[in-house]
């Protein structure tokens, strides 16, 4: 009996070939990106965890019980808690830091290091908020890491036998630090990462279509009534609360202004990011996505905090019922749901405490 053996031919090979080059350039593209994203986002946490070890370190030895004069002296007590391979003073941060220039912002001139001698300058930390910051200092963690470091000489005494939350724990200082030094692309937002910053030499700390955003979300402390009297014509408020526990109030003082809250163009700007729909309908006060789930892994979404849903966030607009009394003079916030036929624009006592906030251009 003859037998034959069979293999494939040349133009069968190559079609074969074709086929896994398209499938390649389809899928690596993607591959790399999610690499990307996951080493970035692990250099991120090594920083952050060593940093708030070393600050609870110091808290629990009573180090945190008492203001220090100045940055360089907090970060010298510090040192003493986690390796740090230098620190540079004011005048000489690019000793430091490693490089002359950070991007900031699209079309915008790069953030010239050398400039960032204070929190004023360089993280806008401009407003009446009772923070008092001192010059800042060039640092190069144990691991290489460059960082510009501020810390707040009216920050508030930790107790070392309380347990404090990481955002609490390091309210003290503000910073940025780059997770690969020189190698670029030395851009605010993708190596370059705020630390408690919320912005960085005019940059957005998020941008979202056309949407700034200028810091990161965060939960408000309460503006108390008397602050409410005394800040209302500088931040554009225009009712006080007849109490304490105002948190609308509280995000307007942090982001500086009433209008530095998002008003709903802003978030529609997010809701279409974060939802992959530009099927947002919207009215002053109302917004609508039609059935559509929210990719609670994108980028933006974990930028801007959403992974535990339902997420509200306060937005720019006061209401007050003359029918009753101040405790529930409101505003208007967004809650985000996971799938969504109703994303809407609900109105909540200011005494609310579970929205967040986030600051806008």
């Amino acid at each position: 009996m003859e037998y034959k053996n069979h293999a494939f031919t040349l133009a069968e090979a190559l079609i074969v070939l074709g086929i896994v080059g398209v499938v390649a350039a389809l899928t690596l593209p993607t591959l790399i990106k999610n690499f990307q994203t996951f080493v970035k986002e692990t250099q991120i946490k090594v920083i952050t965890t060593k940093i708030n070890q070393g600050i609870e370190r110091m808290q629990v030895k009573g180090s945190l019980n008492y203001n220090y004069s100045d940055t360089r002296e907090y970060v010298e007590e510090l040192s003493k808690e986690m390796k740090i391979l230098n620190i540079c003073d004011s005048d000489h941060i690019v000793d430091c830091w490693g490089y002359d220039n950070i991007i900031t912002r699209k079309n915008k001139p790069a953030f010239s290091v050398a400039d960032s001698k204070d929190a004023k300058q360089t993280f806008d930390k401009t407003l009446d908020d009772g923070s008092d910051f001192s010059s800042s200092v060039g640092v190069i963690l144990g691991n290489g890491t460059p960082m510009i470091l501020s810390y707040d000489k009216n920050c508030e005494l930790f107790d070392p036998d309380t347990k404090y939350t990481y955002e609490e724990i390091t309210s003290c200082i503000v910073g940025v630090y780059d997770i690969n030094g020189k190698r670029g692309p030395n851009k605010f937002g993708e190596d370059v990462i705020g630390f408690n910053a919320g912005r960085f030499g005019g940059s957005c700390t998020i941008e979202i279509g056309s949407a700034c955003f200028t810091s990161t979300p965060f939960k408000p402390k309460p503006l108390t009534h008397d602050e409410c009297i005394r800040l209302k014509d500088k931040l554009g408020i225009t009712y006080c609360m007849d109490h304490d526990l105002d948190y609308w109030g509280g995000a307007v003082k942090t982001c500086g202004h009433k209008s530095k809250l998002p008003d709903i163009n802003e978030i529609r700007e997010v809701l279409i990011d974060l939802y992959g729909s530009d099927n947002v309908s919207s009215t002053d006060s109302y917004m609508n996505v039609s059935g559509v789930v929210l990719n609670t892994n994108s980028s933006s979404a974990k930028l801007l905090g959403f992974t535990n849903l339902p997420y509200s966030i306060w937005m720019d607009n006061e209401t007050s019922d003359p029918r009753i009394d101040n405790a529930f003079i409101c505003a208007s916030n967004i809650r985000i749901e996971s799938t969504s036929y109703r994303t809407q624009a609900y109105t909540f006592t200011r005494g609310a405490d579970n929205p967040w906030a986030i600051c806008a251009e």
